[in-house]
């Protein structure tokens, strides 16, 4: 499931936004940093953090009603709780 990518920064009304990726980046993704279509957040996974990056003044957020971004907060929280079936990790 991808996040639902906002129309614009809720700080300066730019349209020009990057979904920002975690974890180690593949030789793809970096291609992709490189052309301002994603941003790089670091190599955790945590609650809360952000999900877009405005490239016009780097206020950096998150949708909370987002499915997707509802779904991965699920998921993380069953992690965490160690309540992770086979069913959702496929």
């Amino acid at each position: 499931m991808e996040l639902r990518k906002p129309k614009n920064c809720p700080q300066c009304g730019s349209t020009k936004l990057a979904q920002i990726l975690y974890g180690r980046p593949t030789a793809e993704a970096l291609e992709a940093v490189e052309r301002g279509e994603f941003v790089l957040g670091g190599c955790f996974v945590l609650p809360d953090q952000p999900d877009w990056e405005c490239q016009s003044c780097r206020h950096q957020w998150f949708d909370a009603d987002d499915p997707a971004r509802i779904e991965w907060e699920k998921l993380l929280d069953d992690l965490r709780n160690g309540t992770l079936d086979d069913e959702q990790t496929g």
